[in-house]
């Protein structure tokens, strides 16, 4: 039985029709019985379950006789208290949060009593996050000890920003990997280039605070971790690209002041976020359309012998990543296929499996040194 938290929004409907086509039983979860009455109604197969984050008790009651926790609510304060509930439980435990401070936290706080209850927690399971952690593990394989690893992200489709825009002005706690140590993102020029494969081609790039800056240097031997996106991903002002380098730091220090509330509201807006409540939404959202979003995904490998690894995959619609790596992630666990403590996607499973199992979804990928 897998249990899934969050089941009336939309990624938690998208995991819940994945398995059902794998023929998984599950338990839908949320915290509006109204919501999960007319998901009942659609599908009589389901048992459904009421909890609310802050009800211990009836978060034991919801997930009694599951064998894993898929998380498809935002990590935010709640994501924790999920995890002290599946282990608590005894059980395994996804999510596709990427926010560092989350994935730092289940790594510093649970990583001890995760291995000694058998099970495995593996957070950021999701399209942003897993297939990088996954890129830079194989492309680093040859060329450790690495001087750094470039994990970079190329988005196209209209509306690829919002999300990250939310996320990257929002934030206030975003680190880097840098001399072997994280660090608080230091007040410098943000301004970068990569070469992608071909038809990407070089583009202008900006720091992009992702989950791979925390969970890489868990497994691949570097001094650095470097995540990148697409200048355009974060400014969709193609007039303002230019100036865009600069303005970014400023951002960056007004995030770390009580301005930051102002900002995050701004961001609220320009990057046109949508609310994460599932129950609020269930109802008249819209399924996901596959509209010309397409990413590529390149990871490089510095080593320090000089030696130059790379993977890079090119993918489809996001949400449907997401759902399809939270689907067979919570699949493999609950089928025996357990690593237990806290693990990326790269060391919960293999990478090159991860990957592969992508394949239904558009999602292509290639390794070469």
């Amino acid at each position: 039985m897998i249990g899934v938290y969050g089941a009336t929004g939309m990624l938690g409907r998208l995991v819940t029709a994945r398995l059902d086509r794998a023929g998984a039983p599950t338990t839908l979860i949320g915290r509006s019985q109204t919501a999960l009455d007319r998901l009942a109604r659609a599908d009589t197969s389901h048992r459904t379950a009421v909890a609310a984050l802050d009800d211990p008790a009836a978060l034991e009651r919801a997930i009694d006789g599951c064998q894993v926790l898929v998380n498809c609510a935002p990590a935010g304060p709640g994501g924790e208290r999920l995890v002290r509930a599946a282990l608590d439980a005894g059980i395994h435990y996804v999510d596709a949060a990427g926010e560092q401070h989350h994935i730092r936290a289940l790594f510093e706080k649970y990583d001890e009593e995760a291995t000694q209850c058998d099970a495995a927690v593996v957070p950021a399971l999701g399209f942003d996050y897993a297939i990088g952690d996954c890129l830079a593990h194989l492309a680093a394989q040859s060329h450790q000890p690495a001087r750094d690893v470039v994990i970079a992200y190329a988005i196209d489709g209209s509306d690829a920003i919002g999300d990250n825009a939310h996320a990257t002005m929002a934030a206030a706690k975003e680190v880097v990997y840098r001399e072997g140590h994280w660090r608080t993102v230091p007040f410098e020029l943000d301004r970068a280039w990569f070469t992608f494969p071909d038809p990407v081609g070089p583009r202008q790039m900006s720091r992009y605070g992702s989950g791979e800056v925390i969970t890489v240097p868990h497994h691949v031997k570097t001094e650095a971790v470097s995540t990148l996106i697409t200048s355009t991903s974060l400014c969709p002002y193609p007039a303002l690209l230019p100036i865009f380098p600069f303005v970014r730091p400023i951002v960056g220090l007004v995030r770390r002041t009580p301005g930051r509330a102002v900002l995050a509201a701004v961001a609220g807006v320009l990057g046109r976020s949508t609310p994460h409540d599932e129950d609020a939404t269930a109802e008249n959202a819209a399924p996901p359309s596959h509209d010309d979003r397409r990413f590529m995904i390149a990871a490089e490998v510095h080593s320090l012998a000089g030696s130059i690894g790379r993977a890079v995959a090119v993918g489809g619609h996001f949400l449907d990543v997401t759902a399809a790596l939270l689907a067979q992630g919570a699949r493999w666990l609950s089928e025996g296929s357990v690593v237990a403590g806290v693990h990326s996607a790269a060391t919960a499973f293999e990478p090159h499996a991860v990957l592969d199992a992508l394949a239904a979804d558009g999602v292509t990928w290639s390794q070469s040194d």
